[in-house]
Parts: structure tokens; C-alpha cells; sequence
């Protein structure tokens, strides 16, 4: 599946409004649970302005990704405590005893919920991880079937998108000039952080982090492929 603001933003050029959820395999513990019992399940919402960048929000309803405590062991970094609970229930730092664990919802019963909502939109809705068996009046699970639940809101069934997305605009400017915490010095909106990093990467170069460098170089040896991870990222075009 990716990052689901691939599939939201696709409604942008067509002045629509995406959504996009995506369940996943058992990874997090329900709020007040031990057990894996929810998919990370990101949620995603891509809004068209007129002159700044869209306002995309795309979000695992987990404290922290699954793939970074992937990385995080695969790289010999401890984790920040809160995000994962070992297979007690203990909240843990080790990164090999959070994978054997479950992770954490984000906002306790809040990112739980809305965990709930992506699942039964995606799973039972589709009919994909879960199915309803009238024999046994119980659920058939697949947890390695995961779903999808897309939408696009067509803005001009309420108001002109040209308006709509110059509204956007003022709030944008508004949020980010209001009243700012010592020591804040930008407040940024959903999505803008992605856009200014994607700018500099493109000018710059893509930058890696040290697991996903290690992942390439490691099948670039298993592909007897010549040079450097970057090399042959270059000469892939």
C-alpha cells in the first residue's frame, strides 16, 4: 500500500477532496489490551488550496510506524518509551521485545477508536480480513488479507472550489500566524513538513536512512551489481 497519501492526493487535480484508510495486520494493542489486536491503520485526508501547499494529513493510528521499530533494531537504536509495550504488557525501549509486543495506539482510547473505525472500514465493510460465517454466527478471519476504503468529495456539490480552496488558504495563514509557544519557531500545517523536504531532496538528492541504505546495499550485492547504493540508484534513472 505505500504511504496513503499517494492515493488521496490523487482527488487534488480534480479539485475533490481524498480519503484514503488502510487496514493492516494485528500490530497494536486496543486501549486498555496487551494482545495485537488492531492494524496501525493510517488515516489520510488531502485538501486542495489555491496558493499553499495542500493540506494533506497522513497518519498511522499508532504512536509510531511499525517499520521504524523495524529499523530501530535492524540499527541498534533503543526506542523512545510510550511506544510499544513488550509481550506482558510492560511499556518497553527495546525495539527486538516491542516487535515481539504489541505498539501503542497514538492518544490512548482516541487513536484506539479511531484505529476501530479504519478497521471496520476496511476489513469487515469490504469483506476483506473479516467475513461474517452464518454457519457459525462468528467472524472468518484473514489477517493477512488487508482492505481499502477510498473517497473523493467533490467540492463543487457545496461551493465554487476556486473560493473553497482560497478559504483554505486564509485559514492556513491564520493557523500558521497565531500565537506560538516559547521556542516555537514555525507552526506548520498537516503535510507541509513533506512538501519542503520533498523540495530540498529534489535539489539535493534523496536522503536515506541508515537501515534503508544498509536494505539496498545489501541487495545490491546480492544483484553483483557494481558501485555504491547511490551509483545505482542513479543509473536505475
Amino acid at each position: 500500500f505505500g504511504m496513503a497519501a499517494y492515493y488521496a492526493m490523487r482527488a487534488l487535480g480534480h479539485d475533490m477532496i481524498g480519503f484514503a484508510f488502510c487496514s493492516a495486520r494485528p500490530r497494536i494493542a486496543v486501549h486498555g489490551g496487551i494482545s495485537r489486536a488492531l492494524g496501525t491503520n493510517p488515516i489520510c485526508a488531502a485538501i486542495p488550496a489555491a496558493r499553499e501547499n495542500p493540506v494533506v494529513f497522513d497518519a498511522a493510528t499508532s504512536k509510531t510506524a511499525y517499520n521504524k521499530i523495524v529499523y530501530a533494531l535492524r540499527e541498534g537504536r533503543g526506542l523512545e518509551k510510550g511506544l510499544a509495550i513488550d509481550a506482558r504488557g510492560q511499556d518497553t525501549d527495546d525495539p527486538a521485545a516491542a516487535l515481539r509486543g504489541a505498539l501503542l495506539p497514538f492518544g490512548g482510547y482516541k487513536g484506539s477508536g479511531l484505529a476501530v473505525i479504519v478497521q471496520i472500514l476496511c476489513s469487515l465493510l469490504t469483506g476483506a480480513a473479516f467475513q461474517f460465517d452464518e454457519k457459525t454466527h462468528g467472524l472468518r478471519e484473514n489477517p493477512d488479507k488487508i482492505g481499502f476504503y477510498f473517497m473523493a468529495v467533490d467540492i463543487a456539490a457545496f461551493q465554487p472550489p476556486e473560493l473553497f480552496k482560497k478559504s483554505v488558504d486564509l485559514l492556513a495563514r491564520r493557523l500558521k500566524n497565531s500565537q506560538k509557544t516559547s521556542g516555537q519557531g514555525t507552526i506548520y500545517m498537516p503535510g507541509e513538513l513533506e512538501y519542503l523536504a520533498h523540495a530540498e531532496q529534489s535539489a539535493r538528492g534523496l536522503i536515506l536512512g541508515e537501515g534503508v541504505a544498509a536494505d539496498l546495499d545489501a541487495l545490491r550485492r546480492e544483484l553483483a551489481l557494481d558501485g555504491n547504493v547511490a551509483d545505482c540508484l542513479a543509473s536505475a534513472g
